[in-house]
C-alpha cells in the first residue's frame, strides 16, 4: 500500500511540475496573459487535489490500524 501511495504521489507530482515547465519554457517574462497563467492555476488546482488524494489514501491505510480513540477528534459532520 505504502509503495503505491508513494508512486501515485511522485507521478502526480510530475505532472503538476510538467505544467510548470511548460509555462516557463512556452510563457514570455512576467506575462500576465491569462492563456499562460492558466497553466499555473492548473498546477495549483492539480496539487491541491494530489495533497487531497495522498492524506486520503494515508488515512484509508492508516485509520483501521488505528485504536478508536484515534478518530474521535475527527469531526465527521
Amino acid at each position: 500500500m505504502k509503495n503505491q501511495i508513494q508512486d501515485r504521489l511522485d507521478k502526480n507530482l510530475t505532472r503538476a511540475k510538467n505544467l510548470v515547465n511548460i509555462y516557463e519554457i512556452y510563457a514570455p517574462e512576467k506575462t500576465k496573459m491569462v492563456e499562460y497563467t492558466d497553466l499555473l492555476r492548473a498546477a495549483t488546482v492539480f496539487l491541491h487535489a494530489t495533497l487531497e488524494d495522498f492524506l486520503r489514501s494515508i488515512a484509508a491505510w492508516k485509520l483501521p490500524l488505528a485504536e478508536a480513540v484515534a478518530s474521535q477528534g475527527v469531526p465527521l459532520v
